[in-house]
């Protein structure tokens, strides 16, 4: 008996040795995809890391999109489509190199076998609960311990967007990246290169800031190093390190002053709270502006609210298509632009058609925008009323979270034209609610910028700092209704940030309160052809 139960106790004993651990590799190739289920994203994406010697190189959509940084000589080199040419730009600077491992594997637990992508795999999880937030992740590796998958259910760890779905395929994965030196050779088009602001790179990652070191706090240093494991943050530096810290700090002042008083919306922590307002504006809100009035435009003067409905909400009447998700792209105002078309052609023409985003940030170059790197809904509508057919349907030109080569000359299927497009008086917030009404959902350009913006789970944000000027002007959304909450009137609005962020994609925004945060500062939309 003794016998068996030694025998038995040797066997668990070496299954458990056979385990595999999670991988800590200082240099590898891996080639595979990068998904994101919720909006039928499937990037492509090629990658060496070498923290050895730092330097990276990465490529998205088989070429499309190159980035080779050499940290170690201070240099980056991105290779991209602009309109119908492929460019380089240089960028200067320091930088972080995108590890796409979990890299504090202790902090990760083993929870048994399973199948993925039809190879036998063993998985580890962590489940991180942080500032009422929960994310669950999950990497697996096969007998080998060579990677299989990343599965993120919370905050992308990889290029730190934010929460959704996200799910990393590794096809191939080698240790050996000699065989790849090929791919650091500097590509001919960037012997010309252009020197570019560092923030072109939307893949680049965080920037450094140098400031003066700040005495750390044994609590706040304890709450920071955790934060920095659930959002599997690293930093390039010292001195970014603690300007990383000064930012956290500040972010749980803001969330923690702002829900101990009575206040009509909630905040909570997320994976934008090491990042100072001017790096999350850059990062995730490029401005937007109103270009000079032409003979495109209409004003709308109509401000009468008499004969309207006191509450309008889009979606019940099904023309509003459900949230999407921009990503790790500054194309806030190409949502904002199609979800006005999408709105208000169905209610002229009576069906609601998914529009295409990617056309905007490819094609509308000419008409004022960069894709990426930033625009306005009104150049969306010049281009639109420009372009041979229209735009493009999302199914015949999907999104792909980065700028792309134009494909409007290759008899792209017409999703919808316009005949033109209207410029709501600008202040006029019963003029904007007229729009709404009557015309259907309508692009607004907000204030994004206040602190607190990128924190709001609830409730109707009405937070005095925001500004309603034109230049404060920082992100594309779309005002897809109007009502009273709690004694309080509001803009429905819908965000690009997928359901994930405030309450489930969308925001309550302050309705007769002053203009707050501009939302009728600069409102349009278009005009669809008539079936």
């Amino acid at each position: 008996m003794n016998k068996f139960i030694l025998l038995l106790s040797l066997v668990t004993l070496s299954c458990v040795l056979a385990i595999p651990q999670l991988p800590t590799d200082q240099q590898y190739y891996m080639k595979g995809s990068f998904n994101i289920p919720y909006f039928n994203i499937v990037e492509p994406i090629e990658l060496i890391y070498d923290s050895v010697n730092n330097r990276q190189y990465i490529s998205y959509y088989n070429g499309m999109d190159i980035t080779i940084n050499f940290y170690n000589q201070d240099n980056t080199y991105n290779v991209g489509p602009v309109k119908y040419d492929m460019v380089c730009t240089t960028t200067p600077g320091n930088g972080s190199l995108v590890n796409v491992l979990p890299t504090e594997p202790s902090s990760w637990v083993y929870n048994g076998t399973s199948t993925v992508n039809g190879v036998s795999v063993y998985g580890y999880s962590q489940k991180v609960t942080e500032y009422g937030r929960t994310g669950f992740y999950n990497f697996f590796v096969d007998e080998n311990g060579v990677p299989v998958q990343f599965y993120m259910d919370g905050v992308d760890y990889v290029f730190g967007s934010h929460p959704d779905v996200y799910v990393l395929n590794f096809d191939v994965y080698s240790t050996d990246i000699s065989s790849y030196e090929s791919l650091f050779t500097v590509p001919t088009i960037c012997n010309d290169a252009q020197e570019a602001p560092a923030q072109e790179n939307e893949f680049s990652g965080i920037f450094s800031i140098a400031d003066n070191l700040k005495t750390k706090e044994e609590k706040a240093s304890k709450l920071f190093n955790e934060y920095k494991a659930e959002y599997n943050k690293e930093y390039s530096s010292q001195d970014e390190h603690d300007e990383r810290f000064i930012n956290f700090k500040s972010a749980r002042k803001t969330i923690a002053v702002h829900n101990a008083k009575k206040s009509s919306y909630k905040l909570g922590m997320n994976h934008y709270a090491d990042l100072s307002n001017k790096e999350f504006n850059t990062l995730i809100k490029p401005k937007v502006a109103r270009p000079l009035v032409n003979g495109a435009e209409y004003i709308h003067d109509d401000e009468s609210t008499t004969a309207i409905p006191s509450t309008v909400d889009w979606r019940i009447q099904g023309c509003v298509t459900p949230v999407k998700d921009q990503g790790v792209c500054g194309s806030c105002w190409t949502f904002g632009s199609t979800g006005s078309l999408e709105g208000t052609n169905c209610v002229t023409n009576g069906e609601l058609v998914s529009l295409s985003e990617q056309q905007l940030v490819d094609c509308a170059i000419l008409t004022g925008s960069q894709g990426c790197g930033g625009g306005f809904a009104s150049s969306a509508f010049e281009y639109i009323m420009q372009a041979p057919n229209g735009i493009a349907t999302e199914d015949s030109y999907p999104y792909l979270m980065q700028n792309g080569l134009c494909q409007d000359r290759n008899n792209t299927p017409s999703g919808v034209t316009i005949t033109g497009y209207v410029n709501v008086t600008s202040g006029s917030e019963a003029a904007l609610v007229n729009a709404i009404a009557t015309a259907g959902p309508v692009a607004i350009a907000i204030d994004a910028s206040v602190d607190d913006f990128r924190y709001y789970i609830s409730g109707v944000y009405n937070n005095p700092a925001c500004q309603n000027g034109l230049d404060d002007l920082d992100h594309e959304v779309l005002a897809i209704g109007y009502g009273t909450y709690q004694g309080q009137d509001y803009f429905l609005v819908k965000n690009s940030w997928s359901t994930n962020w405030g309450q489930n994609g969308y925001v309550f925004m302050a309705r007769n309160d002053n203009n707050l945060c501009g939302v009728a500062t600069s409102p349009n939309y278009p005009i669809p052809t008539k079936n």
